[in-house]
């Protein structure tokens, strides 16, 4: 026997219990079946090599028939429908991230993508980002053989990031031959069209002692607008118009008594529009008031893009987003091994791709108090220039806010990735054991460019200009002129510039391992494996000189970034067997697993696990154990320097900023309370009675540090498998398990998120009663950084609290041979699967000491602090199979989610989201030995998703269908 790395998560139990994720094609062995029949297999989160039927930790297999009947052709997405997963970025979570980077990762049991590690063949995979996130756009489908996952703590094998599971790609081994893989598909309104091909050779030589693989592949995966699904065309919802807006000044405000003389010529009654207003421009000059009473709005209506029914004017921003971002992909990946003597092999892997994705959010807002305007200014509106000269200081500069629709802000991904892998192996003189040294390098490059982007300090210097800047683009810039003036190019070009930020991250990797026998118990041989290792990652952010300073309209600053890891450990495992062929107990086996992790920067830990498994009779095997995994802080929450996002927070009345007087909150029962709150805070005692707050989302400031612990967990797994060994058609075939896992996370790293300061410093959830300014969540709503009513929270990372999630997996393979049934020769094979996870809590604690708040069964935002984790999931399908044509049907079901309000602020929650059921088609026809082609028609009955946070517009993208009905056609060919 051998150790092998290529297939450190592969087990006899899950060729056994093909659940719905594998879908597996052909039958396996039943458990009791001679040892001489089963080809060696490694089993999944152990080093040690075995030869029967035991996985003590539950595992999910995906094979590549399986990621193909998912309609994708990005293996992030078909992951994301197991019941296992919660949303994380993928094609259609970038489109809204401020420069999301166009990556594709996964989270398991909703525990973030940080926590879960992704692995191909073993190996770690190279990381995108200074989180160490590994960008799954690296991995091709047409490498893959399968995917398999263990769904719980996994440090003690494979050190830092497994506290919620592995996922491991299988790639293509000994490979002979020569095969095509093309996809097309897109969906049924004729866009998001999917383009995939790839050809894959392999052969043997030397007489069979060496074999080598190469794949070529090319990914283009094509844009969905957002105007074009009515469900999205209303979302987004921000105050800052194209028109503009005059911003009134606390302490400067225009005369009440101006105000109202202008608006009486609108039939508006004296104090209905109050002068802390802000007023917007109509295309002939006159002004209206954007919120309500809304008057003398001339403008368009909900077909523009503008929504006037919810107490303000407000543009519906998504409707200029992309709902899935375009990715064009080159991949390569080569692999081969040698065998230079019976005792010595060596090998090589190689992996190279180019993925370019571009992602886009909305046209640039410049707020108020970021640029404003000199009462000199030539384009001032007669209108507005009456009410500016009643300030009590009629000279002084005003405030404007407006968005420029010049482009889109649109940002051009282009990563190049990389990863060599050098290795040997062979045979011991001693015993049976076996040795594997390997060295690993990879390099991710990103080169991130920011189109069209608006500078701030040349718009502020078009304004100031005495002549309205037409000195430095023809025509002046005129931002006064509501929708239908036009700017000239000269002017847009003027203050438009493309950014270039650069992130480049490496890993460098050596590690040995050897593995063998021990001595003979009764019960059989106790086996052992042990590795060491050394790793070096690093990390360097250089961000555009312009985003440094900060001089982008709807972009915050940013600031370079750089740091480095460097960590080596030790680690083994044994396997002891207990007990083995007596009554009740065909086989008890113990494993034990330990390892020492030193860090440079977080210090040492220790990461162990103790596991067993009990097969009762050949159809029961009970196996369970406990797994101490710990995750080590990462670059960017060491080092990262102050960074300024963006962060969805809703809007109002059930959402958004407490402090806006349209939201429940400041109409409640402790309005007076959250009122001083907010002036205590910054907000003027002018404004505070008006205040309204009209963007749909927050800027967020998140910042690094070196004093970070690493995290622990605990992870409980207990569940029983089922293979009953009857010669009976009807059981014969029937594999089902049923697992219960429990995660506790103590120390977790974060930031607190957005929506959680919120809700802690109101006391929406009741955890500040005193509504006092200085509450710890307070402290981090900054409300004058950027003048009054500006609103920022600021998020360093922290050790806070932790995680506690539990569950049941239950999943079900059953097979029928239908001629076995009795109804004839050629009646075919049907076949019943599926995969259930239901959640029994998922308990986030904000700080140590505080209460844990549980969130299963909610919905959040989407890419949220909180994430979303339905209470059940499942995933079903049946297939029937006859000579060379197949067919079935899967179904995809999320139950109904209360919002995650109801947790944060349980005395006025969000509406939550109804059950969702999706069912897919899947047809295939073998058409030779070798020619094979494959059909899925996704959501046939073209399934809205649901709004979430009663936020039209908004919803979970990664959870639902956002495409409505789409297809994909699959050939294969062999030769």
């Amino acid at each position: 026997m051998r150790l092998s790395h290529l297939c450190s998560t592969a087990s006899v139990f899950v060729l056994l219990l093909a659940a719905q994720a594998a879908q597996a094609q052909t039958s396996p062995a039943p458990a009791g079946a001679d040892e001489a029949d089963v080809e060696e297999v490694v089993v999944t989160g152990t080093r040690i090599v075995r030869r029967d039927f035991v996985a003590t930790t539950p595992i999910i297999t995906a094979t590549d028939a399986a990621l193909r009947d998912t309609g994708r052709v990005n293996v992030e997405t078909a992951l994301q429908q197991l019941p296992q997963f919660t949303p994380a970025q993928d094609e259609n979570n970038n489109a809204e991230a401020n420069g999301g980077g166009g990556r594709a990762t996964v989270s398991l049991r909703g525990l973030g993508e940080t926590r879960t590690l992704v692995l191909m063949d073993g190996r770690r995979l190279p990381p995108s980002n200074g989180q160490m996130v590994v960008d799954l756009n690296t991995v091709p489908m047409a490498i893959i053989d399968s995917v398999e996952v263990i769904t719980g703590g996994a440090s003690a094998v494979y050190g830092s990031d497994a506290i919620a599971g592995v996922v491991n790609v299988k790639t293509k081994r000994h490979f002979d031959g020569i095969q095509v893989n093309a996809n097309y598909g897109a969906a049924f309104k004729g866009d998001g069209v999917r383009k995939d091909i790839a050809v894959t050779g392999g052969s043997d030589f030397a007489d069979g002692r060496g074999n080598a693989l190469v794949s070529v592949g090319y990914t283009d995966r094509g844009e969905v607008k957002s105007s074009n699904r009515e469900f999205f065309r209303f979302g987004g919802p921000s105050g800052t118009l194209p028109q503009g807006a005059f911003a009134p000044t606390s302490g400067n405000l225009p005369s009440q008594a101006a105000v109202n003389a202008y608006f009486a010529r609108y039939g508006a009654a004296a104090g209905v529009v109050r002068n802390t207003f802000a007023l917007g421009f109509n295309d002939d000059g006159t002004l209206f008031s954007q919120v309500a009473p809304i008057t003398n709005y001339r403008g368009p209506g909900v077909d523009g893009g503008f929504t006037t029914d919810t107490g303000q004017i407000i543009y519906n921003t998504t409707r200029d987003a992309l709902l899935t971002v375009p990715q064009q992909r080159y991949s390569f990946f080569s692999k081969f091994d040698y065998e230079v003597s019976e005792n010595l092999k060596v090998y090589a892997q190689g992996i190279y791709t180019n993925s370019i994705v571009d992602t886009q959010i909305g046209f640039t807002p410049v707020g108020a108090n970021i640029n404003t305007v000199p009462v000199t200014n030539p384009f001032i509106p007669a209108d507005l220039r009456s009410l500016l000269a009643s300030r009590p200081d009629p000279n002084a500069r005003f405030t404007f806010n407006k968005r420029y629709m010049f482009s889109p802000r649109r940002w051009e991904e282009d990563f190049n990735t990389y990863q060599i892998v050098l290795g040997a192996g062979g045979a011991l003189p001693v015993k049976d054991w076996t040795w594997d040294l390997y060295g690993l390098h990879d390099a991710t490059s990103l080169v991130e460019t920011q189109e069209d982007y608006i500078s701030r300090t040349r718009i502020q210097q078009l304004l100031d200009a005495p002549d309205g800047g037409n000195a430095l683009c023809a025509g002046g810039f005129n931002p006064f002129q509501g929708l239908e003036g036009e700017f000239s190019q000269a002017c847009i070009d003027y203050v438009s510039m493309d950014l270039h930020s650069t992130t480049k991250v490496t890993s460098d990797i050596v590690e040995g391992s050897v593995q063998g026998g021990l001595f003979d118990l009764p019960a059989g041989e106790v086996r052992f494996s042990a590795v060491a290792n050394s790793r070096r990652n690093t990390f360097n952010y250089s961000p555009d000189t312009v985003l440094v300073l900060g001089d982008l309209g709807g972009v915050g600053n940013t600031r370079p970034s750089r740091g480095s890891i460097d960590v080596w450990e030790i680690g083994g495992e044994l396997l002891v067997p207990l007990l083995k062929d007596l009554p009740f107990a065909q086989s008890v086996n113990a494993t034990f697993g330990l390892r020492y992790s030193d860090y440079d920067v977080s210090g040492g830990v220790w990461t162990y696990k103790a596991e067993g498994d009990w097969r009762v009779t050949p159809s029961i095997l009970i196996r369970g154990g406990y797994d101490r995994a710990v995750r080590a802080p990462n670059i960017t929450e060491l080092y990262s320097a102050p960074t300024q996002v963006t962060t969805l927070i809703g809007s109002v009345p059930s959402a958004g900023d407490p402090c806006d007087t349209r939201g429940n909150v400041r109409r409640g029962a402790n309005a007076a309370q959250v009122r001083a709150l907010c002036i205590a805070q910054g907000i003027p005692l002018d404004l505070v009675d008006s205040y309204v707050y009209t963007a749909g989302s927050v800027g967020t400031q998140v910042s690094g540090s070196t004093e970070l612990d690493p995290e622990k967990a605990d992870t409980w797994t207990l569940g029983v498998v089922f293979t009953p060994q009857f010669d009976n058609p009807w059981l014969g075939r029937l594999m089902m398990s049923v697992d219960y896992y429990s995660i506790k996370l103590a120390d977790a790293i974060s930031t607190t998120g957005a929506q959680t300061a919120i809700s802690k410093c109101y006391n929406l959830d009741g955890s500040n009663p005193g509504y006092d300014a200085n509450n710890i969540y307070c402290q981090l709503i900054d409300r004058t950084f950027n003048g009054p009513g500006s609103l920022r929270i600021i998020q360093p990372f922290l050790n806070l609290g932790g995680y506690k999630t539990s569950g049941v997996d239950t999943q079900v393979d059953w097979t029928f041979d239908l001629p076995e049934m009795g109804l004839g020769d050629r009646a075919g094979q049907l076949q019943l699967s599926t995969a259930i996870t239901y959640v029994s809590e998922f308990a986030i604690q904000q700080l140590p000491g505080d209460p844990f708040l549980d969130y299963s069964g909610t919905v959040s935002l989407p890419l949220a602090a909180i994430p979303t984790v339905p209470e059940w999931r499942a995933l079903s399908s049946v297939r029937y199979t006859n000579g060379p044509f197949e067919a079935g049907v899967r179904w995809r079901h999320i139950a109904a989610m209360d919002d995650v309000t109801a947790v944060t602020r349980p005395a006025s929650p969000a509406r939550g989201v109804p059950s969702y059921d999706m069912f897919d088609l899947l047809g295939g026809w073998r058409i030779t030995d070798d020619i094979k082609l494959n059909v899925t028609l996704s959501n046939i009955t073209n399934e809205k998703p649901p709004v979430v946070a009663e936020s039209p517009g908004n919803t979970q993208r990664g959870l639902y269908d956002v495409l409505g009905r789409t297809y994909l056609l699959s050939l294969q060919a062999k030769f």
